[in-house]
Order: C-alpha cells, then structure tokens, then sequence
C-alpha cells in the first residue's frame, strides 16, 4: 500500500507541547520481536488517544514500513542528505494513525554520519519531540554506538528479550552497557513470545531484575510478557500489525497491557529538557573528535 503522507494542514492542527516523551525500544539481539512490539505499541497508544510518532531508527536494516504493509518512496536517509526540508517531508501515516518516520535501510550507521548530517538530524528530532506526545524510536539490535546514543535521549529504554537464554544473555549485556552510559534514562524490560506465557514471562524478568540489582544495583521495571501467538506471525505474512488484524488475541491483549504502562510513564518529568540538551552536546562533541582523528591520520 502507498504510503500516505503528512500534509501541512495536518500538522498544522496539532497543538503545540513543550516536548514528547521519549521511548527507546531495544534489544540485545536481532530476532526477539522488537519492531513488531514498536509499530503495535504505536497503533494501541494512537487508539487510546495519544499522538504518537514512531521513529525507525535502525540504520541497516530498517523495516517498519513492511510491517506496516507500506510502501514510501522518502525516509530518513532524504533529512539526513538534505533532500527533505523538514521531517514532515518525510513522516507517513501508519496503520492506526500514528506518524512513522521510515528508516533509511542499508545506510551505514550513525557513526559514519557527517558534520552536516548531524545537524540536520538533531534540527529533525527536536521538531519531532514538539510535534507528538510519545516519541518511540525503534533502535538497531545490540549495543552499538547508534543504540547507545538514542538510549542518552530516552526518557525510558524498553529492552525486549525472549525466554531463550542467548536472548537473556544478551539483553543484560545491553542493560548492563545502557546503566553505564546512560544511568540517567529508565529500564523496563518487556518478555517476548514467552510460549509459558506470563508466568514464564515473569521467571525470566526475575532473573534479570536480581542480576542487575546485584551487579549493577539498578532496579529495573517489568513492563509485561506478550505469550507466543500463532496470530502474530499470520500478520507478519500479511504485513498488517497484529492488534489490528487480530486485535482479541493473546498478544494484542498484553500490547493492551503495555499500552497502559507507557501511558503512565509519559507523566512529565522535570529533567527531560535538560537530558536533550547534553544528549545534542555529546553528540556535536563526538562528532567534532571523530573528524579531528580522521583528519590526523590524513595528515599522517
């Protein structure tokens, strides 16, 4: 399906805020689900009432347009070479009603981002935060610079994980690496395709939650298992989000549940202004050192 995209007399209608929440949603490992909970969350957030914008930020493998079951000829990669004036240039309308800013796929990851690239996607971000009230950005699987970097901006990183035990493994290796270079965001922790459902769900949290409280003494927060679903992959095929192709199944219920938690942690918080600004100031500086040893050894 052509992706439908946002017109100024849409945005124009929005009323102004002071600045969306922001929701990182991440996971140790590629496979656990993760995009699939993103576009869902979005599509049940959107139907309780919240304007949402949905932020594929994986520069690789981008895919929350397929599924979406849209097809949309602009995308990130159009802001960050200039192509698109301003983010709403780019942002379409997803299944539901929530915006989605599509990912540039293939691209070759925030590192390799240019003096110019960066500004242009600070200038996107900050017109995206004033412009919805939950901002969720779908990071890349692991715990590479580009995930790390969104994890500084987030008032809260879901970590989604299964019960399989590399996933569990690998979903502390990105907690234990968020606690030490973002200690300021909050950790929730989201159970996937638990075939025991929530009480699998829950002996897995709780593992995790002591590991950390142990090591790291952090306290992270359950936000809920989703069972394993058959209905789930029969909308995957489809490319039709599951809440609404079979929004009384098992997994649409525990989105449901989600829901509601995000919804209460979009309460204001008074540091959130103050997190943006030194998310944007690491930023430029990092950016600023990375040219400086590139021009050094060009020199060399």
């Amino acid at each position: 399906m052509q992706a439908q995209r946002i017109t100024p007399q849409q945005h124009d209608r929005r009323p102004a805020r002071t600045g969306a929440r922001i929701v990182a949603i991440a996971s140790g490992k590629g496979g656990v689900g993760k995009s699939n909970i993103s576009v869902n969350l979005s599509i049940r957030l959107t139907q309780m009432g919240r304007q949402v914008i949905l932020v594929d930020a994986d520069m690789g493998l981008a895919n929350d347009d397929v599924l979406c079951g849209l097809s949309s000829s602009w995308n990130l990669s159009h802001i960050l070479d200039g192509q698109a004036r301003t983010v709403h240039d780019v942002m379409v309308i997803g299944p539901g009603g929530f915006r989605l800013l599509p990912g540039p796929g293939g691209f070759d990851g925030f590192d390799e981002l240019t003096g110019s690239q960066r500004n242009r996607l600070a200038a996107a971000l900050t017109e995206l935060r004033q412009a919805a009230d939950l901002l969720l950005v779908d990071a890349a699987a692991g715990i590479g610079p580009g995930v790390i970097n969104v994890a500084r901006l987030a008032d809260m990183v879901l970590v989604v994980a299964t019960p399989e035990p590399t996933s569990i493994a690998d979903a502390y290796g990105l907690i234990k690496t968020i606690h030490r270079r973002a200690p300021e965001c909050d950790l929730a922790v989201l159970i996937n395709m638990a075939a025991g459902g929530e009480g699998e769900g829950r002996k897995v949290f709780t593992r995790l939650s002591l590991v950390a409280r142990r090591f790291l003494k952090r306290e992270l927060f359950y936000a809920g298992t989703v069972p394993l679903d058959h209905a789930v992959r029969r909308a995957v095929k489809a490319r039709s989000p599951f809440v609404l192709a079979e929004p009384r199944c098992r997994a649409s219920k525990a989105m449901t549940r989600l829901s509601h938690m995000m919804d209460r942690h979009s309460v204001e918080n008074r540091n959130g202004q103050m997190r943006w600004a030194r998310f944007f100031g690491r930023l430029f500086r990092n950016g600023q050192r990375r040219a400086a040893t590139s021009s050094d050894h060009t020199k060399a």
